[in-house]
């Protein structure tokens, strides 16, 4: 079952080129137990703790860059100095069939003042209450792992005032402020709605340091904590075929992690009515990369094409490893080298310092690849967005205390005599870069800017904190409509709120209270103020014991 707890270190160490450093003022080795975070899924209370104790030296640091739950390696919480990972040794296959129960979820959201739809997976986090369940079961045998875990979910969804679409041959509850450029209505419909969907199921097989599978679940890729420019789980799963590694793979010169994946994407009935229902392909490659001489610095790149519908010639599906990045090398003729099809790509990196307890990230994207080479060196923010962030730690007692802080942005300004248009991110293609409606990167969406800082303090129960977070909306509207119609309001919304976490032998509960001030919602007075919330209970049937943060050996707080 998960969370089962391993009494000895003699698996931890097979294979290791020597002992794990004693527990200080103790001299004996650090007592490391492992917990089973593939169950968890992303964003989870216990996936935050992995990458907390990898920052403290209390688990193995692992880069963490391409996140998929169905990959997860289990999480090794030592008190004392972790061993290298390389250390752990691989799974072995089962010889029998096992299963474990996907544990039972109940998630709710509750925003009173408007829709904040951001990282909750195919829930839709509109205004009024959203609540979903979840359940399944997990089946493994030898290399092979299939998991269904399907949801259910109930949307209030209250109107909160958006300004209808005009747009013709669109639904008058698509974006008015992406007029026709992208599928993401403000408010999904007239009125409250079931959700359905196929959570985080998937067939898996893994054998000689490669997988492969067909996928619903929600993915992540990059460093960033709350926001991803290329992929989060700010919407829904989709389906997908995918192949990669299973975990780092040495090089010699480092380690390497690349997966590959083939899905289709839809529409939601809120935009085109035109269009109607439709699916469109969606293919990416992702790679990142370890060196040996620095380790906990993390390189990545990734890259996406999508494709109006699913009819597209063979030798497409490997564009995202062939095709140029530059629009000159494909230019034939009287074409100019821009295609149906939309490319999006971004670069990334983490370095993480364990022995001071500190880690800085960053992830740099652009929609609309450049001409050439020259276009690039000219222009290289031409629809550019980026994210920056880091997370330091501090030991208190037999406690820690964390400070992280995030920055996003999702626009950039043309030039005040452009010569081109400049298409705004996510939006430079037929739907724009969501599924069902809902953003599969970056959950603030297109035109968008963000800061967020919170402190957080961890505990042997779970961990407590407060955040501060600025978000402005829609700046590219600000800028193109409101100003020059006299306008002098930015969509400007500051939030202050408390969050929290509590591990207590099988349940797990994750909280979050806030109060947010919106000073021009939708550029219109007069301001509004909001109260937004958030619980989620998980049960973990069998679990002996919650995975909690040691505090390697310090001495307890007076």
């Amino acid at each position: 079952m998960p969370g089962t707890a391993v009494s000895t270190l003699l698996a931890l160490l097979l294979g290791a080129e020597g002992s794990p450093a004693a527990v200080p003022g103790t001299g004996r080795a650090p007592r490391c137990t492992a917990f089973d975070l593939s169950l968890a899924g992303i964003g989870s209370s216990e996936e935050d703790l992995a990458r907390v104790a990898g920052l403290a030296g209390s688990a193995p640091l692992w880069p963490g860059l391409i996140r998929r739950p169905s990959g997860t390696r289990p999480l090794w919480l030592c008190d004392g100095p972790a061993p290298a990972r390389e250390a752990i040794a691989d799974p072995v296959p089962l010889a029998q069939v096992q299963w474990d129960l996907v544990p039972p979820t109940s998630f709710t959201k509750l925003h009173t003042g408007w829709a904040d739809d951001r990282n909750d997976g195919a829930l839709w986090s509109g205004r009024g209450v959203s609540t979903e369940v979840a359940a399944g079961a997990r089946v493994r045998w030898r290399w092979f792992t299939a998991q269904l875990a399907p949801l259910a979910a109930w949307q209030q969804n209250r109107s909160w005032g958006v300004p209808a679409s005009t747009l013709p041959g669109f639904s008058p509850y698509a974006n008015p402020f992406n007029p026709g450029a992208i599928d993401l209505p403000m408010q999904m419909g007239p009125g409250a709605f079931w959700t359905l969907d196929w959570g985080q199921s998937y067939v898996r097989a893994e054998a000689w340091n490669l997988a492969a599978g067909l996928s619903h679940e929600n993915l992540w890729w990059g460093p960033g904590i709350r926001n991803a420019l290329l992929m989060s789980n700010s919407g829904p799963g989709f389906p997908h075929f995918f192949v990669g590694t299973a975990r780092p793979l040495d090089v010699w010169i480092g380690w390497l992690e690349a997966e590959l994946l083939w899905g289709q994407v839809s529409n939601s009935k809120y935009f085109d009515l035109a269009l109607g229902p439709r699916r469109n392909l969606y293919e990416a490659a992702v790679v990142t990369f370890e060196p040996a001489f620095a380790r906990g610095l993390t390189l990545g790149m990734a890259r996406v094409f999508i494709f109006p519908g699913t009819s597209v010639s063979a030798h497409h599906y490997l564009d995202p490893l062939t095709e140029a990045l530059f629009k000159v090398f494909l230019k034939s003729g009287t074409d100019d080298g821009s295609r149906p099809d939309n490319q999006l790509l971004s670069l990334f990196g983490r370095w993480a310092f364990p022995a001071v307890q500190f880690e800085v990230y960053g992830e740099w994207g652009r929609d609309d690849h450049a001409f050439n080479l020259t276009d690039f060196l000219m222009e290289p923010g031409h629809s550019q967005a980026w994210l920056l962030g880091m997370q330091k730690l501090f030991p208190a007692g037999r406690r820690w205390v964390r400070f992280q802080a995030e920055l996003a942005h999702t626009f950039e300004m043309p030039p005040n005599h452009p010569t081109r248009g400049t298409p705004i991110f996510y939006t430079h293609g037929t739907n724009g870069y969501t599924n069902g409606g809902q953003m599969i990167g970056a959950g603030l969406g297109p035109q968008g800017d963000t800061q967020f800082a919170a402190v957080d303090c961890f505990t042997g129960l779970g961990s407590f904190g407060f955040y501060l977070e600025r978000v402005v909306r829609n700046e590219r509207w600000f800028y193109d409509v409101v100003v020059p119609a006299g306008g002098n309001r930015h969509d400007l919304e500051m939030t202050a709120g408390l969050r929290g976490a509590l591990a207590w032998r099988e349940w797990d509960l994750e909280w979050d209270l806030g109060g947010s001030h919106r000073f021009a919602p939708n550029f219109e007075r007069p301001p509004r103020a909001g109260l937004d919330a958030m619980l989620r209970v998980r049960w973990w049937p069998g679990r002996p014991e919650a995975p909690i943060l040691p505090a390697r050996g310090l001495p307890s707080a007076p």
